[in-house]
């Protein structure tokens, strides 16, 4: 954002609360996503290969090509069963709709929601060794 905002004069919304927000619960599904990959995969080679499949799956379902989550249908179902719709949605809202910080709540906790889920079946699945 420091970047964008030096460079490009990127607009940061009118909330930058929402922002930073938004940013955290975003950066904390990440990492529960990435803790629970690590203990459901056992070898190196398989989380080369689980996370490049599911980096393009999220990619792809969650709207990072095409906003399918702003669409109609089974597809914008699917695009709101990913962490990257939520995430990218509420960037989009905050960063070019003005979202503030009421709007943008639905999509903090939605990530949050991510988050909690990720990192529960994480610490069930982890072998302590």
């Amino acid at each position: 954002f420091t970047v964008g905002v030096a460079l490009f004069k990127m607009p940061l919304g009118s909330s930058p609360l929402a922002l930073v927000l938004l940013t955290l619960a975003l950066a904390l599904a990440s990492a529960s996503l990435g803790m629970l990959l690590g203990a459901l995969i056992h070898t190196s080679k398989q989380a080369d290969q689980v996370g490049m499949v599911l980096g393009f799956v999220l990619m792809v379902l969650g709207g990072t090509l095409y906003p399918l989550f702003r669409g109609e249908g089974l597809m914008a179902v699917i695009s709101r069963l990913t962490p990257n719709a939520w995430g990218i949605e509420g960037y989009m809202g905050i960063l070019s709709d003005n979202w503030g910080l009421a709007q943008a709540w639905p999509n903090i906790l939605a990530l949050l929601a991510f988050a909690a889920v990720f990192f529960t079946i994480a610490v069930w699945r982890f072998k302590y060794e």
